[in-house]
């Protein structure tokens, strides 16, 4: 027995069989065929009738339509019985979400017909007097329900470009011969997902793009909520695009669910930069668009992307904005009122930064469990993630917990996570800094290591102090240090050690990606990186920061303009940055002066003493490493005057040495690593800086000492 969507079907398409049966026999009867001798250059009337099913269907016509009528009025009523809230037929519903009028209805399913039953291709072909015209031409579905001039002007209309059957590609663009226009013999062609829509399936052109929200825990801010519910209210019948204003996942997505939810009606997000997005040009993307929110009777939510085109985006919310349904653009700031279609209202809704309360109200109401709140605010402290890419993160960690270690009893899980949502361009121009070392491996005199205890303090204090007046409500004080100091002193390793004290993520940003030779480029890839940093809550390692913000120079042509103009787009980006950033230079005195000034922190890398030096040695040598009984690491650390990054590497290549010979390390060893690290550094070896330890490489003897 056929399912009611196939037996709702045949019945329309038996239908529009008699609608064509009455209009051939009045072809017939008024004698406009063109009956020539040249067979088959058109359908022969004997196969034609074998088609219709009755060879003279005039005077039936009226009766059996009547009947095909009523059985349909009969199923439509048998379903509303049972309590739907319309009728589950899938051309009615057609019909209605895309407000069809009766020759526009008529049309969309002869375009279908013949892939239901061939014959009407015969059917066709031989009601238009041309046996190449197997598909329906709008004069001849004019013919079959505009019998007035009115009827057919209004039909024409409902059947042009601009119309729903061909702005929602409910009908395939026509040849191009007849793209742009609405003859009559312009032929009406079934896009592929209207035979799926006729049966009751779905429409999948854009199933990856245009997808339903995360179902997102918490509650939307008050004030912008109320606000968005007003402007909502007071547009009324007239199509509204509700702009939520802010930083990226501030409360966006969360606050046009809970609207979408007030209003009783699905919400569908729509990513644009999505592969299947991305392969439509403009008109198409638009047409997909409207179509699947008018078949799901769904409002929209687009988070705008940087770059994207007016023209699109203006197609875009032609084709999604809606009476009662809005679309919630979410985007840096409101779109010029310029760029909305004619007849569609602006609605700006300003969004507040979420601070670290809001932020732990989101943790705790989408982890809603036994511990929520203890792993609530450790985790809106060390990320910047709003309801999205708390949901996201949450989902990733549940994928990737053990069996039975979920809910996760400590943050860590959750937190990294939500380090591995971390957006493209913090992946491309950036790379994670592995800290294989611990606090206790900085070597350091006591007023440096003090002053990096204090950024420690600093990072993870900064709501503390908003709530004792420091900075703006619900925003830390911006965090900027600067470490200067001569190459291997340790700049990296206290970098990341303080990262991993505060509990956040290091990334080192990759400055040969991010530096440009186009004008504005530079400035673009540093903002993308500092926002994604910014939502993942990770630290910013600059190493060899100069190159950035280096002195502003004289102006004397445009280059230099431009120039100075990126050192001061870098100076006002990095004071606003929600987190911590790390300078290193070799030449704190390069550091342009304004920017010195927005320098929180400032630690000096003092080239190591001796007591340093020894310390350092005595640290370069695992335990487990054989050591000779003439290696004197305190003359080493008298004689050379080299940093800690020196010392390590020496001690690796003395240990390199002694491996390949399988003995211990011995003092010529570590005297010949280290004229390798001078010689790194520019300097021959001299009698003068290596004292009486210059014999052992002025002899080239071999160290001996083989171990036991």
């Amino acid at each position: 027995m056929p399912t009611a969507p196939l037996a709702d079907l045949m019945d329309r398409l038996a239908l529009l069989r008699l609608r064509l049966a009455r209009h051939v026999a009045l072809l017939r009867a008024t004698g406009r065929f063109n009956e020539d001798p040249f067979r088959g250059l058109y359908v022969a009337e004997a196969e034609a009738d074998a088609a219709l099913e009755d060879p003279a269907p005039a005077g039936a016509w009226a009766e059996r339509a009547a009947a095909l009528a009523a059985r349909l009025a009969t199923r439509e009523a048998a379903l509303r019985q049972r309590d739907l809230a319309e009728p589950d037929l899938p051309l009615p519903r057609l019909i209605r979400r895309f407000g069809l009028e009766e020759a526009a209805a008529t049309a969309l399913l002869a375009a279908a017909a013949a892939a239901f039953d061939s014959r009407f291709a015969t059917l066709f072909a031989y009601a238009q007097n041309d046996a190449a015209a197997r598909q329906p031409g709008i004069g001849l579905v004019l013919d079959l329900v505009a019998p007035s001039p009115e009827l057919r002007a209004a039909g024409l209309a409902a059947l042009g470009p601009g119309a729903p059957l061909r702005a929602f590609r409910l009908l395939a663009p026509p040849p191009p011969e007849f793209r742009e226009d609405a003859r009559p013999g312009t032929p009406l062609l079934a896009d592929p997902a209207l035979l799926a829509l006729l049966l009751g399936g779905e429409d999948t052109a854009l199933s990856g793009a245009l997808r339903p929200l995360p179902e997102l825990a918490g509650e939307a801010l008050d004030g912008p909520a109320a606000m968005l519910a007003r402007h909502c209210a007071e547009a009324g019948a007239q199509p509204v695009v509700a702009a939520l204003c802010g930083q990226a996942d501030a409360g966006q997505a969360l606050l046009a669910q809970r609207q979408a939810e007030a209003a009783g009606h699905p919400l569908l997000a729509l990513d644009p930069t999505h592969p299947e997005a991305a392969a439509c040009d403009d008109a198409t993307l638009a047409a997909l668009v409207g179509r699947a929110l008018r078949l799901a009777d769904a409002a929209v939510f687009l988070a705008l992307p940087d770059g994207m085109e007016v023209a699109r985006l203006r197609r875009l919310l032609q084709a999604a904005a809606r009476p009662g349904r809005p679309v919630f653009l979410a985007a840096a700031l409101a779109p010029d009122p310029g760029c909305l279609p004619p007849g569609v209202a602006l609605a700006e809704v300003a969004l507040p930064v979420p601070d670290e309360a809001a932020r732990q109200g989101w943790w705790r109401a989408a982890l809603a469990g036994e511990g929520a709140t203890a792993l609530a605010a450790p985790l809106a402290r060390q990320t910047r993630l709003g309801p999205l890419g708390i949901a996201a993160a949450i989902a990733r960690a549940r994928r990737l917990a053990p069996p039975g270690a979920w809910p996760p009893a400590e943050p860590a899980p959750l937190a990294e996570a939500a380090r591995r949502s971390a957006g493209p361009a913090l992946a491309r121009l950036a790379q994670p800094v592995a800290v294989p070392h611990g606090w206790d491996d900085l070597v350091l005199p006591n007023d440096q290591r003090e002053e990096l205890e204090l950024l420690v303090a600093a990072t993870t204090q900064g709501a503390r102090l908003t709530g004792w007046g420091f900075g703006p409500a619900g925003r830390p004080p911006a965090l900027v240090a600067l470490f200067a100091g001569p190459s291997g002193t340790g700049k990296t390793m206290a970098a990341g050690l303080v990262a991993r004290r505060a509990g956040l993520p290091l990334h080192r940003i990759d400055l040969s990606a991010v530096v440009s030779k186009y004008i504005g480029e530079t400035e673009k890839q540093l903002d993308q990186v500092l926002r994604e940093a910014e939502a993942i809550g990770a630290a910013l390692l600059f190493d060899e920061a100069d190159a950035l913000f280096g002195k502003r120079a004289e102006v004397k042509d445009a280059r230099d303009r431009y120039a100075n103009q990126e050192v001061a787009f870098l100076l006002q980006r990095i004071e606003c940055f929600d987190g911590l950033v790390i300078l290193t230079t070799n030449l704190g005195g390069h550091i342009d002066q304004a920017f010195l000034r927005r320098i929180a922190y400032a630690v000096h890398f003092p080239m190591p003493d001796e007591a340093m030096r020894a310390e350092l040695w005595r640290r370069a040598f695992p335990g487990a490493a054989p050591l000779a009984p003439d290696l004197d690491l305190g003359l080493l650390a008298r004689s050379f005057e080299i940093t800690g990054g020196n010392i390590r590497n020496a001690a690796l290549g003395a240990a390199h040495r002694a491996a390949a010979e399988d003995r211990a390390i011995t003092m010529p060893d570590a005297v010949r690593a280290v004229a390798r690290e001078v010689r790194k550094l520019g300097r021959l070896p001299s009698r003068a800086e290596f004292g009486p330890l210059y014999a052992v490489l002025a002899s080239g003897a071999p160290p001996g000492g083989r171990a036991a």
